[in-house]
């Protein structure tokens, strides 16, 4: 015999309660895990843009990135309830006055620009203050340009032995790097990461290496390493370009 209506009611009553718990929980935004960057409030990207949704909160608003997989950048607009997705870091974005928007990350994370040149296999003519290795410090000159521009490093050489090794200011567990290739993109063969003991270790490497004629940020996939890094190590192969493969900068993202 079925169970009578008042009791199904009952059920269905607790059900929707329970429902409604489940969502309260996952739409009330938090502060435990994302929290806003102070350097990026009330501004919002106009270039980077992969996906823009309406959501009701911040917490909503990350698991919209998160179910089309651009989670680099989240800015949300409480105001429009805007919410953007981007695939770049902040820091490579425009970005225009948005007036109470916020840019969401997770807690603890940094970015930063190489800071030093550690060593450099070679430098185009050794003196040319054009395409020296400290060319890569600091933020991108080049980029979003292409081509054999003056502010990126150049080796001296064309063949597949050429190498730099860039650090930064303090030591960080890096989750993600972003390199700005701006003449024959495509040339990087791997990438090894410093430890805070000076030991090398290759956490990147390609086996096709190929010649793109565009500029490009590109974010070589690698598994964190569980130590704190101090530098990068990048070797680049020209031969497959027969020309320079210059690299603009390099921003590094992770945790202190």
């Amino acid at each position: 015999m079925g169970m009578p209506l008042l009791e199904l009611l009952c059920h269905a009553q607790i059900v929707v309660a329970l429902v409604k718990v489940v969502v309260a929980s996952l739409c009330e935004p938090t502060e435990l895990v994302f929290t806003p960057l102070s350097d990026y409030v009330d501004k919002k990207p106009t270039t980077g843009i992969k996906a823009q949704k309406q959501v009701a909160n911040r917490l909503m608003c990350l698991y919209a990135c998160f179910g089309v997989n651009y989670t680099r950048s989240v800015f949300y607009t409480e105001s429009t309830s805007n919410c953007y997705c981007c695939n770049e870091p902040p820091l490579s974005l425009n970005l225009e006055i948005g007036a109470g928007t916020t840019c969401l990350q997770n807690a603890g994370y940094v970015e930063t620009w190489m800071t030093t040149v550690i060593d450099v296999s070679s430098q185009f003519l050794n003196t040319d203050p054009r395409f020296l290795a400290t060319q890569m410090l600091g933020p991108s000159d080049v980029y979003p340009n292409y081509g054999d521009i003056q502010g990126t490093w150049c080796a001296n050489f064309i063949d597949d032995k050429q190498w730099i090794a860039v650090g930064i200011s303090e030591p960080m567990f890096v989750d993600q790097v972003y390199i700005y290739e701006t003449f024959h993109a495509g040339g990087l063969q791997n990438l090894s990461v410093r430890d805070t003991s000076n030991t090398w270790h290759l956490v990147w490497a390609t086996p096709q290496i190929t010649d793109i004629p565009q500029s490009r940020i590109f974010a070589p996939e690698f598994q964190s390493p569980s130590f704190k890094v101090t530098g990068f190590r990048l070797h680049v192969d020209m031969t497959v370009a027969s020309g320079w493969v210059q690299l603009d900068a390099m921003l590094a993202v992770g945790r202190k």
